[in-house]
């Protein structure tokens, strides 16, 4: 995963001394790369019956527990749901366990976690990526 933190202060400081020099206006910008290991295909948590739902688990734990801004401790999480609060909400998503389980639930998926209304099961703010939709329990999830 990579991420690219603008410093805002600084621009607003360089807008008022109009021609900046690329060079400085580069230095706004701060790109990182956040490593990770995921659970794959036949790789089961303790807390979880499927890699599925341990891929989808630990994909928000990692949210929750990387710290974007070492400043002021904000974790990814919150920056993803503030941005998941603007995502237009006209249509729902299958529930995450459609695939695995054949819940045929549509739901809206909120920040934190939730439960599924009709299955009962975990439902992760992260699940509105959709990112589990394309992993396979048991073969290759490269792409």
């Amino acid at each position: 995963m990579a991420s690219v933190l603008i410093d805002l202060a600084l621009i607003d400081q360089l807008d008022k001394q109009r021609a900046v020099e690329p060079k400085k206006f580069r230095e706004t910008e701060k790109a990182s790369a956040i490593d990770a290991a995921f659970p794959g295909s036949n790789v089961v948590t303790r807390r979880q019956t499927s890699a599925r739902a341990s891929f989808r688990e630990e994909l928000y734990d990692h949210f929750h527990d990387v710290i974007i801004d070492e400043e002021e401790k904000l974790p990814l999480i919150d920056t993803y749901e503030a941005l998941l609060e603007l995502k237009p909400q006209h249509q729902d998503q299958r529930c995450p366990y459609f695939e695995t389980d054949g819940c045929e639930q549509h739901l809206n998926i909120p920040s934190g976690t939730s439960e599924c209304p009709a299955c009962k099961r975990p439902v992760y703010s992260t699940d509105a990526l959709r990112i589990h939709e394309r992993f396979n329990d048991l073969g290759s999830n490269v792409e």
